[in-house]
């Protein structure tokens, strides 16, 4: 809220007013309707980066007015970029999710809430997060192929990323007690800030 006044923007602090909203609804009511309470925490994850970056767009804005409307800067390749993490951090999040609702599945039964792997089961939720992890495996070799096309790159996505998220799938479809689901949406969590951390390799990048 400082951050919106500072700036000089109040729209900005609605947002965060928002945000602690949608945070009481979830834990008071979304958190037992299937996915819905899975979907705000992750719109909330992937808000992370995108607020920050939001902030500065409207700092540069103010303090490069001129050259922006001559065309002599563009901060949307950056807009872009961390918009980049917030897909990844939404998708790698949205999957946990599913994920720790399977292992909570005995915990939710008792208290009555009807989480996706409680009302389809485990097996349908499995294929799920296996559907998830494909199509966020194909968004990482997209972002490769047509923006990040360089051996750097390359190995840290193949190492860091897309064999661990492999190995987690495997284990999580072969798993079937609460300790392996619970070790695969930590694993998880794992892979969410070595994605983050993949910025570092940018900047390795870019000074070298």
């Amino acid at each position: 809220l400082w951050l919106a006044i500072d700036i000089g923007d109040w729209n900005f602090g609605f947002i965060f007013i928002f945000i602690s909203g949608l945070l009481w609804f979830y834990s008071s009511s979304y958190k037992g309707i299937p996915l819905l309470g899975n979907l705000i925490v992750s719109v909330m994850v992937a808000l992370v980066p995108l607020l920050v970056v939001a902030f500065e767009m409207i700092l540069f804005s103010q303090n490069y007015k001129t050259d922006l409307s001559l065309g002599k800067i563009n901060y949307m390749p950056v807009f872009y970029f961390v918009l980049g993490f917030s897909v990844f951090a939404f998708g790698i999040n949205f999957i946990r999710e599913i994920v720790k609702d399977i292992e909570d599945i005995p915990g939710d039964k008792t208290a009555w809430k009807k989480t996706f792997p409680v009302v389809v089961g485990i097996k349908p939720s499995k294929y799920l997060v296996l559907f998830l992890t494909i199509l966020l495996i194909g968004g990482l070799g997209y972002v490769y192929w047509f923006f990040l096309k360089n051996r750097m790159t390359l190995i840290y996505l193949l190492l860091f990323l897309i064999f661990p998220l492999l190995l987690l799938s495997y284990k999580l479809w072969v798993s079937n007690e609460k300790k392996d689901f619970h070790l695969v949406q930590t694993g998880l969590k794992i892979l969410l800030l070595t994605g983050l951390l993949y910025a570092f390799v940018i900047c390795a990048q870019i000074n070298a």
